[in-house]
């Protein structure tokens, strides 16, 4: 199996063309590309080099960080495009770790497709398989968002550089789901089914909510679920957590749904409380 090579701290090093393509050709040349390709993309390379020198900046990736603001939108929108494969030294640079991306310029890229190329044992390489198993999994969840909680996994890894969905933390995915929602919450479960929170999988608002959530006999509390039913709503609502779904949101929904429907019983059947 081919391995990447020793990939050299060149983003906050001077700018320096030659080593930055020489280092880019060892890479490419890793990559599981036909040899046609291989030669497109050291091609590519090079366009995006050109596009280096004329940004703004000592170290790479101060002129990365320009390239994103500057070159990379115009390039999208077909202005002054290097070629047809425009998105192929990007494809190189980034998933090697040679540049640090934002998420702004990483949200709409298809980061899968791109690390699909690189050489089995890669680390992220690893890491995809390994977000691939664990959505595969949440059978709750449609295709296109399992494909979307992977992409979102893997912006999160190359963005906060971390080589181990296991570094992810709860933060990121509360910075994340602010402006970039898509796949999230499925994102959130498979990082629960992994171990890598110790909790039940949290949906939508709860993620940014600044309290705790609540225990399932608070819950029965706060619903204020006729007393005489409280032990036996407690019992059903543990029985469902282990059994059906331990989402904190369902749960709720359960426990404010059923707790009217007692409350209406003993509204309209008064005889249902007194026989108590």
């Amino acid at each position: 199996m081919k391995s990447l090579p020793m990939k050299l701290a060149l983003a906050d090093l001077p700018y320096d063309r030659t080593a930055l393509l020489s280092l880019s050709d060892q890479i490419v040349a890793s990559l599981r590309f036909s040899n046609e390709d291989k030669g497109k993309a050291r091609s590519a390379c090079r366009h995006l080099a050109d596009a280096l020198d004329r940004c703004r900046g000592k170290a790479l990736e101060q002129r990365w960080r320009d390239f994103e603001k500057s070159v990379w939108p115009l390039w999208a929108k077909g202005v002054n495009r290097p070629s047809t494969l425009w998105t192929w030294g990007a494809r190189v640079l980034v998933p090697a770790r040679i540049v640090v991306p934002t998420m702004e310029w990483l949200s709409n890229i298809r980061v899968n497709q791109w690390i699909e190329r690189f050489p089995e044992g890669d680390p992220l390489v690893e890491q995809h398989k390994l977000l691939l198993k664990a959505t595969g999994g949440i059978r709750w969840a449609s295709t296109h968002s399992r494909h979307l909680a992977v992409c979102s996994g893997l912006r999160l890894l190359l963005v906060r550089s971390y080589e181990s969905v296991h570094q992810i933390q709860d933060e990121d995915l509360k910075t994340v789901s602010l402006r970039y929602s898509k796949g999230i919450d499925v994102l959130d479960a498979a990082l629960c089914a992994l171990g890598v929170f110790s909790r039940s999988p949290k949906h939508g608002s709860t993620r940014h909510s600044r309290h705790r959530l609540l225990t399932i006999p608070e819950l029965v509390d706060v619903t204020c679920t006729p007393r005489r039913f409280r032990e036996v709503m407690v019992l059903y609502l543990e029985a469902y957590s282990t059994r059906v779904s331990d989402v904190y949101t369902t749960r709720r929904g359960k426990s404010v749904a059923i707790a009217h429907f007692w409350r209406f019983l003993e509204e309209k059947h008064p005889e249902v409380k007194s026989s108590a």
